[in-house]
């Protein structure tokens, strides 16, 4: 008949299993209005759940009990679930000592919890004890204990919920977020207590089962208010007005934050939350591959262009981050029209070194396909500098201004790499540090060896010319044999090789500077103490 409900899937299983003979049943059907039980038999299975039950009356005349089941094994996997603290986790205690549920991501109605195998599962078991061994009257606020275990100190808060004589345990380290613990177990003691009570309330009452979807919305909107994936969270519409009102809240809240994506990175800030890395003073010592980046000429053409200005260097500094971005960098910064951006932290990567090689690669080639012009309507020329080692990174600044970023010798000579196109005429220069780790992937000629402004010892460095698979320039042999009769003091066949490069590549102008060095070699006739090194004179 209509409105008769109708099952998609069901079966049926053989059972002597009378539910009339168990006494949550026979206090249920006798209660005046529902309540919550504890039921450990089943039709088909013993397994512990917390019921909600009460009587059904038909016609004034009261017909049976109505009961919600939620397994315990669930909440064990709800538990395990929720992020508390780095190290953190919580537990449902009853006031007897009992572990009730506790963190198991793999719980489920097959595979029932394992709580012993948690870390934290003899803080929670110590604080048992504790409740087990109480003689006073249980308080209806929440307390706070420490408990040390294995010569490690924890901040346990335990908090009773309104049914069942349970208590939410949260656990921390004392070491971890101290201010956040009352925090967190507000929101677990919120959390567990709607989840238990709106399954119960939407079994029950057919009609609440439209509560299931917007709050499963909600849910979502608060994951993705926690990842910054703003553009996630839209108005979710509710006939009620506790759920209405909040998902409004959470769109202004999206609507806020979204302003200030303008100014931090928001990849940046959702790999820092799911690395667990503090907003506090400190670092670690981490590989990296550094790029530096700027304008050919930006001064002069920012005097001539005044406020003009400012769509030329955003249309850049677009490109420059899509390139970063795309090839998983982090932008540490912008100054005017320079750009610092990093490999390899906060998250890890092996291949740093070749992923800032793309991302410089495709920097150049977006400017000079589809950058802005200059004043004069010609393409913006790019000047790049590329260096790999070990620096400093991490939150680097004052306990009220934070900067995610990078310092250290490998930092500097990047920057100075950057400087050196201007000498060599070049557009990306690399340390020899990347060539090692790029290895084959890419495609360089080696151009000098140098000592830097302000660094001892010289370097070999290297114009990145393209990509393994791309076509391999032939005036790259000829410039290269003529730098090895360079340092060789063969400065007359350097020369012809030098002049070889340029004829084949049409201009270039770190030829141009080689054969002028060559000549000079040959005037000054150096004595044996000097070094094919050239010597920066400036940053």
């Amino acid at each position: 008949m209509q409105g008769d409900i109708e099952f998609y899937q069901r079966k049926f299983e053989s059972t002597d299993y009378v539910v009339t003979d168990h006494a949550w049943y026979q206090q249920a059907i006798n209660a005046n209005a529902p309540a919550w039980f504890i039921v450990t038999e089943h039709p088909v299975a013993t397994r512990t759940a917390a019921a909600f039950a009460g009587p059904i009356d038909v016609y004034q005349r009261r017909q049976g009990v109505l009961a919600t089941m939620v397994e315990l094994d669930r909440l064990s996997r709800f538990l395990g679930s929720l992020q508390v603290a780095r190290t953190g986790a919580a537990f449902i205690m009853s006031s007897g000592g009992d572990i009730v549920a506790g963190p198991d991501k793999t719980a489920d109605e097959v595979n029932g919890a394992d709580l012993g195998g948690h870390p934290l599962f003899g803080v929670a078991r110590q604080l048992g004890q504790r409740l087990a061994s109480r003689t006073e009257a249980g308080s209806d606020e929440a307390i706070r204990v420490s408990i040390v275990d294995e010569s490690v100190s924890y901040n346990v808060t335990l908090t009773p919920i309104d049914f069942l004589d349970w208590h939410v345990a949260v656990i921390i380290p004392e070491a971890e977020f101290l201010a956040e613990i009352d925090r967190t177990t507000a929101r677990l003691a919120f959390t567990l207590l709607a989840l238990v009570v709106v399954a119960g309330i939407v079994s029950v009452t057919i009609a609440h089962r439209l509560l299931t979807e917007p709050l499963r919305a909600v849910v979502e909107d608060l994951r993705a208010v926690e990842t910054f994936e703003l553009n996630r969270i839209a108005k979710r519409r509710s006939w009620l007005i506790e759920l209405d009102t909040l998902s409004a809240a959470l769109v202004r809240m999206a609507t806020g934050l979204s302003a200030f994506a303008k100014y931090i990175p928001t990849d940046l800030v959702r790999t820092l939350v799911t690395e667990g890395i503090e907003a506090r003073p400190g670092g670690e010592m981490k590989p990296l591959t550094i790029l530096f980046a700027d304008i050919a000429g930006f001064t002069g053409m920012s005097e001539r262009l005044g406020k003009d200005i400012v769509p030329v260097i955003s249309g850049y500094l677009d490109l420059a981050s899509q390139a970063i971005e795309t090839e998983g960098g982090t932008i540490d910064k912008f100054i005017g029209d320079a750009v610092m951006a990093f490999w390899g932290a906060p998250r890890g990567r092996d291949d740093h070194a070749i992923a800032a090689c793309r991302a410089a690669l495709g920097i150049c080639r977006a400017v000079a396909l589809k950058g802005p012009r200059d004043d004069a309507g010609n393409a913006l020329i790019v000047r790049i500098g590329i260096n790999s080692g070990v620096a400093l990174v991490g939150n680097i600044g004052s306990a009220t201004h934070l900067s995610y970023t990078a310092i250290g010798d490998a930092v500097n000579v990047a920057s100075r790499l950057e400087t050196a196109n201007k000498l060599y005429g070049t557009g990306i220069i690399m340390g020899e540090e990347v060539r090692k780790a790029a290895g084959p992937n890419i495609i360089v000629r080696e151009l000098d060896r140098i000592a830097v402004y302000g660094r001892e010892g010289g370097i070999a460095i290297f114009e990145l010319v393209g990509l393994s698979g791309e076509k391999r320039p032939s005036w790259i042999d000829s410039y290269e044999t003529g730098l090895e009769l360079y340092r060789a003091r063969r400065w007359c066949d350097a020369e012809s090789k030098f002049r070889e490069t340029l004829a084949a590549r049409g201009d270039d102008p770190s030829s141009r500077r080689m054969i002028a060095r060559c000549r000079a070699l040959q005037e000054q006739s150096p004595d044996e103490t000097w070094q094919p090194i050239t010597v920066m004179e400036s940053k």
